[in-house]
């Protein structure tokens, strides 16, 4: 949910202040998508077959969303 929240807020922003908006939305999700690894990466006393599952789980929704949202950036007007 707090994820969901931060990629709202961060593609507002890149709508509204960015000259690049698409480019500024796929690089601060790229970075934060890394960042959200760490997560299952580090969860202590949960076996590496779980950890690996989430990891992938948190790629895979990166891979279908990132794009979609770019991609619609990249065609919309800005907002001001």
């Amino acid at each position: 949910m707090a994820g969901r929240l931060v990629g709202i807020r961060s593609t507002r922003s890149a709508r509204r202040f960015a000259s690049r908006r698409a480019k500024a939305y796929l690089c601060t999700t790229v970075a934060l998508t890394a960042l959200s690894l760490s997560g299952p990466l580090t969860a202590g006393a949960t076996a590496w077959s779980t950890k690996l599952m989430l990891a992938l789980a948190h790629i895979l929704a990166a891979v279908i969303v990132i794009p979609m949202v770019t991609r619609r950036l990249s065609q919309v007007t800005p907002c001001r």
